[in-house]
């Protein structure tokens, strides 16, 4: 395989994986590449490498820290699925008894 097809195929490969942000090709022959993202694994990253294109080793991985580490972003997700992960059953009802037609 080429080198630049070799290339190609490592970066489908990062770019396939989850909080990639952005991939740089490193080095004097073009033979590193710097991940950039949010919640990569590493461990799953190297060895997916070293599967489908061979020989791949981790150099370093570090924690980038934020500009504005003082703001926390704050998501909040809401689901229909209770606690046991089984959906909630919908109400097709709703006893009133304040109602006048009740009294």
């Amino acid at each position: 395989m080429t080198p630049e097809k070799c290339r190609i195929k490592v970066m489908k490969i990062i770019a396939k994986a989850n909080g990639v942000t952005s991939i740089v090709i490193q080095g004097p022959d073009k033979d590193r590449v710097m991940v950039i993202g949010d919640g990569i694994d590493p461990i799953k990253l190297t060895t997916a490498l070293r599967n489908k294109v061979g020989n791949a080793s981790l150099e370093s991985a570090q924690k980038m820290k934020n500009k504005n580490e003082d703001e926390e972003d704050t998501c909040y997700a809401s689901s229909s699925y209770g606690s046991s992960g089984y959906p909630q059953r919908p109400v097709y009802y709703k006893m009133i008894h304040d109602h006048p037609y009740w009294n």
